[in-house]
């Protein structure tokens, strides 16, 4: 069992969500922030070694857990990413590019190109930034390579809830592994509903059912116990299944 703080909030500045950062931390052993909550400006871009990351070291160090940056976006040398970066006490123990840019990206970002996992425990968990989900890839990969969960950073506006919602609990079901998602609040069109979903046995004829589990629209901290590891066979039987010849 992992204990998992999704954080859903809006800043101005990175410094001034690390209250959020500094709550959830102290509640649970992995925090996910979502994608685009403080506005994409250099003031508040990112690189490894910057102030930021080292504020959210020593939080981790304080308080032995793993902490989600969210989706930001990453300087590196005249590309800029939106990354994700996994700080523990050590200091980052994975970053995660995004590999499907969204129509307004496109053109001022550079895809990422490779998985990345943790560990928590005996837990793998990978990362993906928010459009990844629309799409069956990433997910899929990420189950082929082992991972327990998907810890997945966001920023959905309120009409697109309903669809995210469908694509997040498909991907649960195709791959037979937990998403966890955290998305913006407190910024007009944006209101949380951030979830974690798994998956559930129909009482008759053990069918897995996705079971979705979310917040309400208020800006804070939400804990939620999931158990990814209690879905490891099903996962296995699954990919077994698959048609290989089919190539994908």
């Amino acid at each position: 069992m992992v204990t998992i703080a999704l954080v859903q909030f809006y800043a101005r500045t990175l410094k001034e969500g690390l209250p959020y950062f500094r709550e959830a931390a102290a509640k649970a052993q992995i925090v996910i922030a979502p994608e685009a909550w403080a506005p994409r400006n250099e003031e508040n871009d990112i690189e490894p070694g910057c102030e930021f990351l080292e504020l959210l070291r020593d939080i981790a160090n304080e308080n032995h857990s793993v902490i989600l940056t969210g989706g930001l976006v990453e300087r590196e040398g005249r590309k800029r990413f939106i990354s994700c970066f996994a700080v523990c006490d050590k200091g980052i123990c994975a970053k995660y590019r995004k590999m499907h840019l969204f129509e307004s990206e496109v053109k001022r970002y550079s895809k990422g190109n490779k998985l990345s996992m943790f560990r928590i425990g005996n837990i793998r968990a990978g990362i993906a930034i928010c459009y990844d989900i629309d799409f069956p890839e990433v997910p899929r990969a990420y189950a082929l390579s082992g991972c327990d969960m998907l810890l997945v950073p966001s920023s959905i506006r309120d009409e697109g809830v309903m669809p995210w919602e469908i694509y997040v609990q498909a991907r649960v079901l195709e791959n037979r592994m937990p998403v966890a998602y955290a998305n913006v609040s407190g910024r007009e069109h944006f209101s949380g509903y951030s979830a974690v979903v798994t998956m559930k046995d129909a009482p008759v004829n053990g069918i897995l059912y996705p079971e979705l589990i979310r917040t309400d629209r208020k800006t804070g901290v939400y804990i939620f116990n999931i158990e990814p590891e209690l879905f490891r066979k099903e996962r296995e039987k699954r990919l077994e299944m698959r048609n290989k010849d089919i190539g994908v």
